[in-house]
């Protein structure tokens, strides 16, 4: 229930994560996370092999200015919701 520590957790391991490679991001993810963190408590980057997501975790209220900030970059917002059942795809755009 403590979405701020979530969202430090998140910023945590991504620092952490990038100290594994040097491939493990690039100059245009690391401009993308750091307007993140703008609106953001901290994010993550998901998948691999050229594509994948940004997952932030967001202030209370901030969810609106971050999409936006990510969308004026150039970035496409996928909306998503916890599943308990496993992950399931709704669309494939």
């Amino acid at each position: 229930g403590d979405i701020d520590k979530f969202g430090q957790y998140l910023h945590n391991h991504w620092i952490v994560k990038k100290t594994i490679s040097d491939k493990m991001s690039s100059s245009s993810i690391d401009r993308y996370y750091d307007k993140g963190l703008e609106y953001a408590l901290g994010g993550k980057i998901m998948g691999a092999g050229g594509g994948g997501l940004l997952l932030f975790c967001c202030k209370e209220g901030q969810r609106r200015n971050l999409k936006e900030v990510m969308e004026k970059s150039g970035l496409r917002y996928v909306s998503f919701r916890f599943e308990f059942e496993g992950c399931k795809v709704l669309t494939n755009i």
